[in-house]
């Protein structure tokens, strides 16, 4: 037996039989033309995209839909907030580990080239290197987007194990050009974690930072649009970059930090990092995306704006 529920544009497919490995599988659409990495999202450029939310409420939408691994933690099991409460007088304490602490809207895409995607975060406290001190190339204690990447899908590794196809990439909220360690990569080398800003490795990725103000409903909102050229997957596991019906596992990660030092929090969606067999698939697709591609409504601009499919069996 097959339930189906359609909103919008593009497909979701959830295989709703094993809740402790929830299979989410998105149909990654092929750009038209790359888009202006300028930190606003232009409704042609990044139609028909991927696009959810990452947030608290979120969560615990995903675990109601997928099951908890521990529900007083809010550990889905396809995302977590791990979000902190309120250490500092600059955070509202009704606000701490909350939407309007930290909510992402994203969107995704790919062409021959790169992979794309633009993050515009609402948030409450906002975090750069200049304003923390610790360790400056310490991504986790920084306002950022990390994308965790299994560019094999093998599905394989975690649990307190380092895995083999650890790749992270990790943008800081801040201006590419205004440090040399805005870009970092995370990858494993004879069983150790190395984790490098070294321009030969990450020279090629681009990015664009935009403060948004108050423009997501938060009061120190951000925005990241990024590009990340396959030659620079392709110097770790990558065999050759993808093509129509390649698949890769991916999750997202947002460190939080609000005001303390040190690491003090994060939001995890699209799985948990530990752990690759939770991280959705992506698959390659000819579905077009960008210019051409037809006029996002105003529903498909919004964080559910691509077909969900639910199947059970």
């Amino acid at each position: 037996m097959k339930l189906v529920a359609a909103i919008g544009m593009g497909i979701l497919l959830v295989a709703g039989a094993v809740l402790a490995q929830p299979e989410v599988v998105w149909e990654l659409p092929k750009l038209t033309e790359a888009p202006t990495l300028d930190g606003t999202r232009g409704e042609e450029e990044w139609a028909n995209a991927i696009t959810e939310e990452c947030s608290p409420s979120k969560v615990m939408e995903d675990g109601e839909n997928y099951g908890w691994v521990d529900e007083e933690a809010q550990n889905s099991e396809r995302g977590i907030n791990q979000l902190l409460g309120n250490l500092g007088d600059e955070e509202d304490a009704d606000e701490a580990a909350t939407d309007d602490d930290l909510l992402t809207n994203l969107w995704v895409a790919w062409d021959e080239d790169a992979l794309y995607y633009i993050h515009e975060v609402r948030d409450n406290y906002h975090d750069t290197t200049q304003d923390a001190g610790g360790n400056p190339v310490a991504w986790w204690e920084r306002d950022s987007v990390s994308l965790y990447i299994d560019l094999t899908n093998s599905n394989t590794g975690g649990g307190g194990e380092l895995y083999e196809a650890m790749n992270i990439l990790n943008l800081l909220a801040e201006p590419q050009p205004s440090s040399s360690v805005t870009v970092s990569y995370t990858y494993i080398d004879a069983g150790a974690r190395v984790d490098t800003q070294d321009p030969d490795v990450v020279g090629d990725v681009e990015f664009a930072y935009r403060d948004a103000g108050e423009e997501f409903g938060g009061s120190e909102d951000w925005v990241i649009e990024a590009m990340v050229p396959w030659d620079v997957f392709m110097q770790f596991n990558l065999p050759a970059a993808p093509t129509a019906g390649s698949v890769m596992g991916a999750q997202w990660i947002y460190p939080d930090p609000d005001v303390a030092p040190g690491w003090n929090g994060q939001l995890q969606c699209w799985g948990s990092a530990d752990y690759p067999a939770t991280y959705d698939d992506l698959v390659f697709s000819d579905l077009a995306a960008g210019p051409g591609s037809g006029t996002a409504t105003a529903v498909e601009s919004d964080s559910w704006g691509r077909i969900k499919s639910t199947f059970t069996e």
